[in-house]
């Protein structure tokens, strides 16, 4: 990648690292002030991205394998993810000095453990400003692939909604019929229906994909009782919970988790509820 300060025409080059999980870091420096573009190249991924303008205060974004692409949004089908850290004369390889000063980027190595959840009967809305309850409507009966994220988060957010496209599009067609993936907000207060609908129009490719807001209240009790409620948004890490939405043993991954490996989770899951299917119509037959 390059970068350059305009009116200048001297550019600066600098190699992005892969630091694991498709993930790309390159450290940018900003030491005058001014306009400053960033051109990204990843020829040997395909993917290339026009010159856009990059803020002195930092940026992150997830690039994606197409011509031409489109750097005013994020493109639904993401193959790359490079984040840059932006520094200025003073500030060197941190992030920027607004409200994700504290939001740390994620351990480099994702994790995971088995978690209980339970499901506040709480109303909440999805993208489309239907309103929905979380166990009634979208996580009874289904496998369920769910992240928690806000629309103005510009660090590790992206990366997780890009990991959840990839999820979607190694399912297919079974993301809306046996698979539901769930993406709740947890900035309430500023991520409305619209806002989500057009965040999500970014990662998201076909149906079965919710993302859901609601009051303050509400979305603070259904995090609660998923275990992931923190109160401060500073301090939100990357979270991927996979669970049956008929039992209450579920799965949590923390950092950037490989989407193969949440895919298989998956599988996994479909196994064990076929063969328990399985089970129980051949003791039906034995003991009508």
């Amino acid at each position: 990648m390059r970068y350059f300060r305009a009116p200048s025409s001297k550019t600066q080059t600098v190699a992005a690292l892969e630091v694991g999980n498709g993930v790309y870091e390159a450290p940018v420096t900003l030491d005058q002030s001014g306009a400053w573009y960033l051109h990204v190249r990843a020829a040997s991924l395909g993917a290339v991205s026009t010159t856009r303008p990059l803020p002195a205060s930092g940026w992150s974004r997830a690039l994606h394998t197409e011509e031409d692409m489109d750097m005013n949004r994020f493109a639904p089908c993401a193959m790359l993810t490079l984040c840059l850290l932006a520094a200025g004369i003073s500030q060197a390889m941190a992030h920027s000095a607004d409200e994700h000063a504290g939001h740390d980027m994620p351990a480099k190595s994702a994790t995971s453990e088995s978690a209980q959840v339970k499901f506040a009967d709480v109303a909440l809305v999805d993208q489309t400003g239907k309103a929905v309850r979380l166990e009634q409507d979208l996580v009874s009966n289904k496998i369920v692939v769910m992240s928690f994220i806000y629309t103005s988060c510009t660090t590790v957010c992206p990366v997780v909604s890009s990991i959840m496209g990839k999820v979607q599009k190694q399912l297919g067609a079974r993301v809306g019929t046996e698979v539901q993936l769930v993406s709740i907000s947890i900035d309430p207060q500023r991520d409305d229906a619209t806002r989500l609908n057009e965040y999500a129009r970014s990662f998201q490719n076909g149906p079965g994909w919710s993302w859901l807001t609601g009051s303050t209240q509400s979305v603070a009790e259904t995090l609660k009782g998923l275990g992931t409620f923190n109160g401060d948004l500073k301090s939100h890490a990357p979270l991927i919970l996979v669970g049956d939405g008929n039992s209450r043993h579920w799965t949590r991954y923390y950092g950037f988790t490989d989407p193969a490996v949440l895919t298989r989770e998956v599988e996994k899951l479909s196994g064990e509820r076929n063969a328990h299917a399985k089970h129980t119509a051949i003791a039906m037959e034995q003991h009508p």
